[in-house]
């Protein structure tokens, strides 16, 4: 206000006065107008009677920078060219640039379906499947109805007589060169007089004699003779029966691998048309078709987990979830899809906001459940982030929440640098891992993120993080207040309408508008200004329409806008009150009146919460004749510094 005085001194020159003591002139005195103090908004200004009658303002005004940042920022496709939007707080950065970004996304194409799969050949690091959108969630369901099939269709096949039959031929050629080799060698031996027995530990040799063991006390009358050639026969057919035992081994494996290629052949044919009916679905899309592949190959070599059981007594110890109905289908896991984004119901690029951004809500988690007292995951517990949900759209962030958040910013600028997102826990990340957790595989990522926040994190951030410039390239910067002119004046109107059908208050007239006008001129401390900090244009407006609404008025007047200014100054006006009873009670001395040589009244203003004011203060200073030498007392009590000590020795220069 001071400076809006100064302006006009020049036209106030008639109002001035001089005084002087001793004849010479000591200052000149020029009243302040009172017109200086509030710049009026008249009814001439606003060319309407209600704001329902007024057309309304698309998004917010007086940020043309920050806004033209922004659209740069969406047009550019390169990386690093996300967006630090600085500004104070109650500009109204979060809703327009939401609506900046929804407009654009809606225009942009839909990003594609992420799912995880079972990675057979290491189950520790599932595989990422990408598919367009609207697919994942179909390929999930289906590989259920799979599973459900192949239950189904498995047991039936293996119930079938041909199958049956098969399996019958081959357990008796088994069985038949079993008895080939043995009985020609059980032959052999009775000839010989020896005796085959089976024992816990195998089969045996043992004289004999009429078919009938020998004692070793029956053995040890025979004629030495006997013995030598029993002895010698024993020996020999003990050699040529370790040899059919070897050849029993190998028979052995034969028969296990003619029984395993005859299940797989059995479930082959079983699953054919299911797993080729499902294969045609996706024909288009090649890394499902290989899923698809290596799922069959899977069930060919687990088939018997689809056959039938016998249901095994449960230990002592077991517990209930061990024993669940749950727990008896976690083998049919490994063949579920874990659709991570779903992007099937959704019209253009995503726009996401997260108000937690901490690793694991930005990069996802691995979820665990316990089984047998230990907690154990898979790929069907992966979690996903924010990231995810946003990738290939835009995620606004709060730069002082990412900031303070655990791991928040590191985890941020690792995904960005990297350009792809991967799922891992604090202690994967701090390379701290105690326990077997999942590698899954990274998803690529594109995405546009928006931090919002003050100044200070910005210049920070890019004076001492070496990264913050090659990935936050845009600054959007937030005013906080426009220049007053007839034609803002009406676009501020315009916003007013727009924020008053927007809250669903009462309508405002002429008066009232003119007074938000007003207050917004007082927010920014200058007539010539208006401040756009909105959150205290709203809060206003809002109190406004409930005094009208207390009054059962229609119409929010000037009188109900002055009254929510008045009552909003009331509530936090109690160290003002208590400042004017200290001058009330002389106890702060405000001296009004004469003149006094090398003291002046000062006002500072000052502010408590949401109230601020002004606060007399003496202002004194004394002079007398040097030595031509410029004191510093900071230097004299040691408390300057260099910048201090180098301003005063410029100073002193002069």
């Amino acid at each position: 206000m001071a400076d809006a005085a100064t302006q006009d001194s020049g036209r106030d020159t008639d109002a001035t006065t001089a005084r002087s003591i001793d004849g010479r002139v000591l200052a000149l005195a020029r009243p302040l107008p009172p017109g200086l103090l509030c710049h009026r908004c008249t009814a001439a200004d606003l060319p309407f009677e209600l704001s329902s009658e007024f057309e309304e303002v698309p998004g917010l005004i007086g940020q043309e920078r920050a806004v033209e940042a922004i659209s740069l920022a969406m047009r550019m496709r390169r990386k690093g060219y996300n967006v630090y939007a600085l500004g104070p707080s109650g500009t109204g950065r979060h809703s327009q640039i939401e609506a900046l970004l929804r407009k654009q996304a809606e225009s942009e194409p839909t990003p594609p379906d992420w799912c995880y799969v079972n990675n057979f050949a290491d189950p520790q690091k599932p595989r990422r499947l990408r598919l367009p959108a609207g697919r994942g969630t179909g390929l999930a369901a289906a590989m259920k109805r799979l599973v459900e099939e192949l239950r189904a269709a498995l047991p039936a096949a293996f119930e079938h007589e041909e199958y049956r039959a098969q399996r019958a031929m081959i357990e008796q050629e088994f069985k038949e060169r079993h008895e080939r080799a043995f009985g020609a060698l059980r032959a052999r031996a009775d000839r010989s007089g020896i005796a085959l027995l089976r024992t816990t530990t195998g089969l045996a040799l043992a004289p004999a004699r009429d078919g009938k063991a020998l004692s070793p006390e029956q053995f040890g009358e025979l004629p030495p003779a006997d013995r030598e050639r029993i002895q010698h026969e024993i020996a020999a057919i003990q050699g040529e029966l370790e040899a059919i035992m070897h050849q029993a081994s190998q028979w052995e494996r034969e028969h296990r691998d003619t029984v395993r290629a005859l299940d797989r052949d059995t479930a082959g044919a079983a699953i054919a048309d299911l797993i080729e009916e499902l294969r045609a679905s996706y024909r288009d899309l090649r890394e499902v078709v290989d899923y698809l592949d290596a799922v069959e190959r899977d069930v060919k070599e687990n088939v018997g987990d689809f056959l039938p059981r016998a249901v095994p007594q449960p230990p002592e110890t077991a517990t209930p979830a061990a024993l669940s109905p749950a727990f008896e289908e976690d083998r049919f896991r490994r063949y579920q899809v874990k659709v991570i984004i779903d992007n099937g119901g959704r019209k253009g690029a995503p726009v996401v906001y997260e108000d937690n951004p901490t690793h694991q809500t930005l990069v996802g988690r691995v979820e665990r459940i316990a089984r047998f007292g230990a907690l154990v995951t898979d790929f069907t517990l992966l979690a996903p982030g924010a990231l995810h949900r946003a990738n290939g759209g835009y995620l606004i962030l709060d730069a002082d929440k990412l900031l303070a958040g655990n791991f928040g910013w590191a985890s941020l600028k690792r995904a960005l640098n990297a350009g792809e997102i991967r799922i891992e826990t604090l202690e994967q990340l701090l390379s701290q891992a105690t326990t077997v957790s999942l590698e899954a595989e990274p998803i690529p990522l594109d995405v546009k993120v928006i931090l919002i926040g003050p100044p200070a994190p910005y210049y920070l951030l890019s004076a001492y993080d070496a990264e913050f410039p090659d990935l936050f390239k845009i600054a959007a910067d937030f005013d906080d207040r426009m220049v007053r002119t007839t034609e803002t004046v009406l676009l501020y109107a315009r916003f007013i309408c727009a924020l008053a059908r927007r809250e669903q208050f009462r309508p405002l007239d002429r008066d009232g508008i003119a007074r938000i006008v007003e207050y917004a001129s007082r927010l920014a401390g200058d007539g010539g200004q208006m401040s756009i900090e909105m959150r205290a244009i709203a809060d206003v407006l809002r109190e406004a329409d409930q005094l009208a609404a207390d009054g059962k008025r229609e119409i929010i007047g000037a009188a109900e806008v002055e009254a929510a200014i008045e009552a909003k100054f009331r509530r936090g006006d109690r160290i003002y009150r208590r400042l004017l009873d200290e001058i009330a009670k002389k106890s702060t001395r405000v001296e009004t009146e004469g003149a006094a040589i090398g003291q002046v009244n000062g006002l500072f203003v000052t502010a408590f919460g949401g109230a601020s004011f002004g606060v007399p203060s003496r202002i004194t200073a004394r002079v007398r004749l040097g030595r031509g030498e410029v004191v510093d007392i900071e230097r004299e009590v040691a408390l300057g510094g260099p910048l201090h000590s180098k301003g005063v020795l410029i100073l002193a220069g002069f």
